[in-house]
């Protein structure tokens, strides 16, 4: 299975590090060296699965390990009983990712930032002069969102060219959505169109529009599954 962009660079990652682990000597780990190890491992494993998932708490729960006093006073015993963990931990998130396990956890974090995108546009709304702002953080969501729903949804069908309004018709063919959804999406696309293209006809719609607008993406395409 073909790995999105992103996903090829947290691949990359961790085959790096898994590289540098595994070139350790387990009886004369430089402390130092190591200390960037877990750090730059806990930084990929957080960014590209999250502080909640399984390879993130493994990884960090060699930190919560049971030493022995003596133990806790020689940093290369604490690496060389930590190393096995963390090197397993992020060669099984490197390999659920190649095997497309991990498909629905990068969907779900990019809904995350997408929804904090939607704030910033909720806060346009507070004044006249950023309703135009509005309207483009909000097509920039929308968009954005149901083109990674696509993504997940349709797989190796997915094709990046497909204009907008082509994607939801395939989505709704493949039976994705229904049409009256569909029909939604086009109308709350045209609204970010015309805000995206600072056209004349968005100065025809109101702020409780804007807001309907960003509501029904906040409600209805944020929540896609």
């Amino acid at each position: 299975m073909a790995l999105s962009g992103d996903e090829t660079k947290v691949a990359d990652e961790l085959s790096r590090l898994l590289k540098i682990g595994l070139e350790f000597r387990p009886d004369s780990i430089d402390p130092i060296e190591f200390n960037q190890f877990q750090t730059l491992g806990e930084n990929i494993l957080e960014l590209g699965f999250g502080v909640n998932s399984v390879f993130y708490k493994r990884f960090s729960s060699s930190y919560d390990m049971v030493l022995m006093p003596y133990e806790l006073k020689d940093p290369r015993l604490v690496s060389k009983k930590r190393l096995p963990i963390q090197i397993g931990s992020l060669q099984a998130a490197l390999n659920a990712l190649n095997r497309g396990l991990t498909k629905d956890l990068f969907y779900e974090r990019e809904m995350i930032v997408f929804s904090n995108l939607l704030d910033q546009a909720y806060n346009f709304l507070e004044n006249e002069s950023t309703y135009l702002a509005a309207g483009v953080y909000g097509r920039i969501v929308l968009e954005t969102a149901v083109r990674e729903f696509a993504k997940l949804k349709l797989q190796e069908n997915y094709n990046p060219q497909m204009k907008f309004n082509q994607l939801i018709v395939k989505l709704r063919n493949e039976g994705f959505i229904q049409q009256t959804f569909e029909e939604r999406l086009k109308s709350y696309y045209t609204i970010g169109s015309d805000a995206a293209h600072n056209s004349p006809d968005f100065k025809n719609y109101s702020k409780r529009d804007l807001k309907d607008f960003l509501t029904f993406t906040k409600d209805n395409v944020l929540t896609l599954k």
